[in-house]
């Protein structure tokens, strides 16, 4: 949606939905979406483009990658085109962490330029005569191997060199993660690097820095390399200074990579690269060691999109970790509020999301989760939620997922660092019932209180379930297990990692009992709510689970040794 509007030149400023009820769900419901825009003044730059080299190796994610890259790049600016080039190879990767599924590569490919994210797919031919000729316009030497020496693929770039006309060409990896900042059109500072400058043939993209610095060549004896990841050429230019110096090596491969070939030019000659960094905007490249941690990968894309870049990643190139402890932002909040869940319809996420804002007490901060959701509960977390919330909001997505019990260690042990903050448990499709929820919850903690459990008003069924913290296990789970679910950060900490896990392996389902039953082991004074303040709608995912296999993993959970502190 607001990817959509950029696209059509706007700014979305702001994003509401009107109050209102659905008589049919009987839940929040809105007429209405407004969302609040402004006309953006567009920078049409008719002679860049955009190329975005990229390999069938990246089949699982290239889709989010390349949007993420041009709604990243474009606004202001926007390029006369914007292609990718890959091959239609299968094997012989650089660094290959992933088998390359090319019928799922070409088909998401196609989708972008369906939805108009790019202008068309270049691909290097396969005839060996071309690429002969291309080799030799080039390089002055004769190859029918598309990769260089050290495996890196050369043929595929000069050749989206060739099939493109503008004079610049703002040629960059797929796998690089790119963040934006308020100020002047960095495309047009990157430009003016090489138009103010006759000895310019290309201009590194700034990475990410604390600090800015001018945009310099280096000195006669030490020139910068240039930025083969990302970075803004002169075509033209490059063009009349071919042939590049490189020769043929005993394999009859490429001795040099196309980027090396230029440095090689650039030592001999007055030209070179320029790096230098204005603050307005940089990347960072993601290693193919990080890869095969899909989440932790994308999840550090959309931390940077959303304006949180960690403090050690300054002044390096490559993402320096995917572990979600340095991808976001800690979670201090006397009180943090952990929403999870997956594929919940909007007006479930609605009546969750107003039952939190109807709160008399809000110095909270909330960690949400999306189980690997397909139906675009995403977007209201980041669109509706995460303007509603802003810094008080993080939000951790699963594009592989996970089971319940591993995103919540995620949320509270890596992400929530304050050991004395309250960790309150709600699900996405459920809601507080009264107004006064946490500030009553907040008052049992006041009073000494380590943890809570109950009390909840069930959708389906009228129930009631009578808490017992005394020996747990003695007593078939003391319902400790039930809605609301809060406790100390500390106590959750003091869990070993075997809680979670059965044979060796995370628990697949009740996890509830499995952490509650061990908190309540280590707390000093579990507190029981008796009044019904959470509303428990059960999810169409519980009516699913084997009975059978339900009660033999509960079993298995009573089963386990009980671990006292008290």
């Amino acid at each position: 949606m607001v990817f959509t509007l950029k696209k059509a030149s706007f700014i979305v400023t702001d994003i509401s939905e009107t109050g209102g009820i659905d008589i049919e769900n009987q839940m929040p419901g809105s007429e209405f979406l407004f969302i609040t825009c402004k006309a953006r003044g567009e920078i049409i730059n008719p002679d860049i483009s955009l190329m975005i080299k990229t390999s069938a190796m990246e089949w699982r994610t290239i889709d989010t990658q390349i949007r993420h890259i041009v709604n990243q790049l474009e606004g202001p600016e926007k390029f006369l085109e914007k292609v990718v080039v890959t091959d239609k190879n299968t094997s012989g990767f650089l660094r290959q962490y992933d088998y390359a599924d090319m019928e799922t590569f070409i088909k998401k490919l196609d989708s972008l330029i369906s939805d108009g994210i790019i202008d068309r797919v270049i691909f290097t031919p396969a005839k060996s005569e071309y690429i002969k000729s291309l080799s030799l316009k080039w390089f002055g030497v004769e190859t029918t191997d598309i990769r260089a020496s050290n495996g890196q693929n050369t043929i595929t770039s000069i050749y989206g060199f060739e099939q493109l006309k503008t004079k610049y060409i703002l040629q960059l990896d797929s796998d690089c993660i790119i963040g934006r900042t308020p100020g002047p059109s960095y495309l047009k500072v990157l430009k003016n690097v090489l138009e103010n400058n006759d000895d310019g043939l290309t201009v590194g993209f700034p990475i990410y820095s604390k600090t800015r610095a001018d945009f310099t060549i280096g000195n006669n004896y030490n020139k910068w390399r240039t930025e083969v990841r990302f970075s803004l050429i002169n075509r033209e230019l490059l063009l009349n200074l071919l042939p590049l110096p490189n020769e043929i090596d005993e394999t009859g491969k490429l001795a040099l990579p196309w980027h090396r070939s230029v440095d090689m030019l650039n030592k001999n000659s007055k030209y070179g690269s320029y790096r230098g960094n204005d603050g307005n905007a940089f990347f960072i490249h993601v290693p193919n060691n990080y890869k095969n941690d899909i989440n932790g990968w994308l999840n550090s894309m959309y931390s940077v999109e959303r304006g949180y870049i960690n403090e050690n990643q300054s002044e390096n190139v490559n993402l320096i970790s995917s572990d979600p402890e340095l991808v976001f932002p800690e979670r201090k909040e006397e009180m943090v509020i952990i929403v999870k869940g997956r594929n919940v319809p909007f007006q479930k996420l609605r009546r969750c999301f107003k039952s939190l804002s109807r709160q008399d007490y809000q110095n909270f901060g909330i960690m949400a989760i999306d189980a690997a959701s397909v139906n675009g509960m995403d977007e209201y977390l980041y669109e509706i939620a995460g303007r509603l919330y802003r810094d008080r909001i993080t939000i951790l997505k699963n594009i592989e997922a996970l089971s319940s019990i591993e995103n919540i260690y995620i949320a509270i042990e890596k992400v929530c660092k304050n050991p004395e903050s309250i960790i309150v448990m709600l699900d996405a499709d459920d809601a507080l019932i009264p107004d006064n929820a946490l500030s009553r919850i907040l008052e049992l903690y006041h009073n000494g209180a380590d943890l809570t459990s109950g009390s909840m008003l069930r959708a389906d069924k009228e129930a009631k379930y009578k808490v017992n913290f005394d020996n747990p296990r003695k007593n078939g789970g003391g319902n400790v297990w039930q809605h609301i679910r809060t406790f100390k950060k500390y106590l959750f900490d003091s869990l070993d990692m075997e809680d979670l896990k059965l044979d060796n392996e995370w628990i697949p389902v009740a996890e509830d009992w499995a952490f509650m039953l061990r908190l309540v082991e280590l707390s000093k004074n579990p507190v029981n709510i008796a009044d019904k303040i959470y509303y428990y709608d059960p999810s169409e995912d519980k009516y699913r689970r084997s009975r059978e296999e339900l009660d033999e993993i509960i079993a298995r959970i009573i089963a386990k040794q009980a671990r006292r502190t008290k």
